[in-house]
């Protein structure tokens, strides 16, 4: 395996998680990601009109 393979492997996978609102399912999934992935995971939520809070129902 050459260098670039190598760093390729141990680099971890990027996940976007998009909601509406990013309040809510979008948040939940990247937690779960993170906690689930541990450090072969970078995880991000974002949403496509975001509310700017997080829904208290969640």
């Amino acid at each position: 395996m050459n260098e670039s393979s190598a760093a390729a492997v141990s680099r971890p996978k990027s996940w976007l998680f998009v909601c509406v609102e990013n309040s809510n399912r979008s948040q939940m999934a990247e937690a779960f990601a993170r906690i689930h992935g541990g450090d072969k995971v970078e995880a991000y939520s974002a949403g496509s009109r975001p509310s700017g809070k997080i829904n208290p129902k969640a």
